[in-house]
């Protein structure tokens, strides 16, 4: 579990990354005993968000897939105001059938239906964003498990086209930061590439963070040669940075320190505002304080 990188970088292949992981989640024992632990803290987690979900819609365990797409849940789920969660494949080695089925409610409600048509589908794709927003949510003893229990099981379901029996492991080998990334040199590397949609301005605040590990920026203000400009000079830039920047930050890329902390979005920020740039987890367990999840916390929190 190696401390993460921060270059910008995108997975080309993902039917070999999962097909990696399928083979590496079929090598696991059915359970670790050394690792019982880090699943109570998960159910821990899964219990506390799970009453607050409640509070927010009704949810109702049924058999079957009920839902096509991750659309359509969010369309069903914002008419109806019931989430509908599968009972299939319900057993687990040491949750009961209850926890199991809340986890799948917490896990489908704060990442598919909260951040509205933001949120990752159901493809390969879209369950390891998936995994990476629910992780930035969960305590970091619990990341292990939720790799486990998210990004193998769901990998091993494209990959195979069967859903595996649940394990309590821990995966060796694969980074649980920069998924995609391995730990193991006898693993298949996949290739990162620079990404190619970023804007001038995210590649600059890249590149700042690249060579000098920070970066600073006024909301409203003039960026040029490294310096901060006048605030009101060339504002309609400045806030347009700012909102790239905001992107970098809900993709897991940098944290942004700011003088409104606990921003509800950068977008929002009032001009004038001081924001630093730093990469995300600089160190293993630090979370960053990303906007959208800072909204998702403060909704479950009411």
């Amino acid at each position: 579990m190696r401390s993460p990188r921060h270059n910008p970088i995108v997975i080309k292949d993902f039917d070999s990354y999962c097909a990696n992981l399928a083979d590496a989640y079929d090598q696991l024992p059915d359970v670790e005993e050394s690792e019982l632990w880090r699943w109570q803290k998960l159910a821990d987690h899964i219990n506390k968000f799970y009453k607050r979900i409640l509070s927010r819609v009704d949810v109702e365990f049924v058999d079957g897939q009920p839902y096509e797409s991750a659309e359509q849940m969010r369309e069903e789920v914002s008419r109806t105001g019931v989430m509908l969660i599968s009972t299939d494949f319900n057993e687990h080695p040491i949750f009961d059938e209850e926890t199991n089925l809340k986890f799948r409610a917490v896990h489908d409600y704060v990442v598919h239906i909260i951040p509205g048509d933001q949120g990752p589908d159901f493809s390969q794709r879209g369950e390891m964003k998936a995994y990476n927003l629910h992780r930035r949510l969960a305590p970091p003893d619990t990341w292990p498990a939720l790799f486990t229990e998210v990004a193998a099981q769901a990998c091993y379901a494209n990959a195979r086209g069967e859903f595996p029996v649940q394990k309590v492991a821990v995966i060796p080998g694969f980074d649980l930061y920069n998924v995609g990334e391995y730990d193991r040199p006898d693993l298949e590397r996949r290739e990162a590439v620079a990404n190619p949609r970023r804007t001038k301005g995210q590649q600059e605040v890249l590149d700042a963070l690249a060579s000098q590990g920070i970066f600073k920026h006024r909301v409203g203000s003039y960026r040029k040669r490294g310096r901060m400009g006048h605030p009101g000079r060339s504002h309609r830039y400045g806030r347009r940075l700012a909102k790239e920047i905001e992107q970098l930050e809900q993709e897991g890329l940098v944290t942004v320190e700011s003088s409104e902390f606990y921003h509800s979005g950068i977008s929002e920020i009032e001009r004038g505002t001081d924001l630093t740039v730093r990469p995300a987890s600089r160190r293993p367990g630090q979370r960053s304080p990303n906007p959208e999840l800072t909204k998702l916390k403060r909704r479950l929190m009411r």
